[in-house]
């Protein structure tokens, strides 16, 4: 049996004691800045949070039916993601496809009216800086009309993977 993905779960009422809490069991400088809208990780076996109130306070645009247990679920999928790698964090791919993937693990921001432009889409795709969530969503989904979950976790981390979704 494979080990756990965590082993504790702690929920903070206030976020900067989160934000410290990360930057403490990752081992990074207490003064390392965190993105505002950063509300949960899963680090060292660790499940770290801010509660749900802080949560929709935070990141209005996750507000969803179950959209805290989504969250939860989406930092456990980024662990899932992992271990399918063999550990092997770097061949996760670019942010917006494991971002994406953790989305659709969770079932987050599943708005079947919302869709991108093919123009849209590709910029997403290539752009390496962090973006929309709910967009990383919606890539994944347009893109397993075309291809398997499975063949996109396998080529993601790979040179050519664009080119490769390009093509299908």
């Amino acid at each position: 049996m494979r080990e756990p993905f965590f082993d504790s779960v702690r929920i903070f009422d206030d976020k900067a004691q989160c934000d410290a809490f990360l930057l403490a069991t990752m081992g990074l400088d207490p003064g390392t800045k965190l993105p505002a809208e950063f509300c949960a990780a899963l680090e060292q076996q660790a499940l770290m949070a801010v509660s749900p109130a802080i949560y929709h306070t935070v990141y209005p645009d996750g507000r969803e039916d179950n959209s805290y247990g989504k969250l939860l679920a989406h930092e456990i999928a980024h662990r899932l993601h992992i271990r399918i790698l063999n550990g092997d964090e770097e061949a996760m791919g670019p942010v917006w496809f494991y971002e994406g993937f953790a989305i659709c693990a969770a079932d987050q921001m599943n708005d079947p009216n919302f869709t991108l432009t093919d123009d849209e889409l590709w910029r997403i795709v290539e752009n390496p800086n962090r973006g929309s969530y709910k967009k990383y969503g919606a890539v994944i989904r347009r893109f397993l009309k075309k291809r398997t979950i499975e063949e996109m976790v396998e080529k993601a981390g790979k040179s050519g993977f664009i080119e490769w979704l390009r093509a299908g």
